[in-house]
């Protein structure tokens, strides 16, 4: 699909998955590689789930309204037509954006644990995240990152501790910089 990574699962009518925010980008072989798999598969009992994840070299500043434009040029190139689109989390803001900007890309919308902005500690979050990472402390941002994913409470903090100690040996710096080439699209 163009640029864009993508796995394809099933068969039948389109239906375009669109991740949410991944420690890597793509969906080559690692440590993210089965759950993308399953993810797909949850979407493709009686259509071909393609399940698309960021690609790999944004530039800082781009804008959710340029990843966007990109997602419905992929989809207008593969399939010619509007598809139904499954936007999760950050993929929800993406297709938000889509069916806002690109309405003839989008036959039906799903949204699923999305909103169309980051609430405030979404964005301390993430900015933690991009400020460790930038540094160059990988350790520690793995911890923000497996911390935020535990829930509110007396879990934060192991969950951190397993972030700062398996982190460095699931992601590399160079997947939490996104500086991979771009991956070529795959069938499980």
């Amino acid at each position: 699909m163009g640029e864009l990574p993508y796995l394809a699962v099933g068969s039948g009518p389109p239906l375009v998955v669109l991740a949410g925010l991944l420690p890597r980008a793509g969906v080559a072989p690692g440590p993210l590689r089965a759950e993308h798999e399953r993810t797909a598969r949850l979407f493709a009992h009686d259509c071909e789930a393609f399940y698309l994840n960021r690609r790999p070299g944004w530039r800082p500043g781009t804008t959710m309204a340029q990843i966007a434009a990109e997602h419905a040029a992929a989809v207008h190139g593969a399939f010619g037509g509007p598809v139904d689109l499954v936007g999760m989390s950050t993929g929800g803001s993406i297709a938000q954006q889509i069916a806002a900007e690109h309405p003839a890309a989008v036959r039906r919308l799903v949204l699923i644990s999305t909103g169309w902005c980051l609430g405030a500690l979404a964005r301390r979050v993430q900015r933690r995240l991009a400020a460790r990472v930038r540094a160059g402390a990988m350790r520690e941002a793995s911890a923000v990152f497996a911390a935020d994913l535990m829930p509110p409470g007396p879990l934060e903090l192991p969950g951190a501790l397993a972030g700062w100690l398996a982190g460095p040996h699931l992601f590399s710096a160079d997947d939490l910089r996104d500086r991979h080439p771009r991956p070529r699209p795959s069938r499980p």
